[in-house]
């Protein structure tokens, strides 16, 4: 079978895009678990120690920051995704039909 040189630019051009974006999936996810991990627990302890200090109750109103820090977390995680699927497009009937 001959393969012409233009499906195959296609094709070479098809998975790098699709490495790209695998690529981003993997760095966004880092970024947002090391983000899940650094940021909640900073604002505990700076609650803690320095914003809530001369109040009763320091732990309780620095969860309650770490808590709301993990929503916002999150929160930005699914509209860069949501965000990120609308880019892309519909997906092609062809593909929809494959993954059936």
């Amino acid at each position: 079978a001959v393969v012409s040189t233009q499906s195959t630019g296609y094709f070479i051009q098809t998975n790098l895009s699709t490495m790209k974006s695998k690529a981003s999936t993997v760095t966004q996810l880092l970024l947002t678990a090391f983000s899940m991990l650094t940021i909640p627990l900073t604002l505990f302890f700076a609650g803690r120690w320095y914003l809530f200090a001369a109040w009763e109750n320091t732990d309780v109103y620095s969860a309650i920051l770490a808590i709301l820090a993990v929503h916002v977390i999150l929160g930005v995680y699914c509209y860069v995704a949501y965000q990120e699927v609308i880019a892309e497009g519909p997906a092609p009937v062809a593909q929809l039909k494959k993954a059936d």
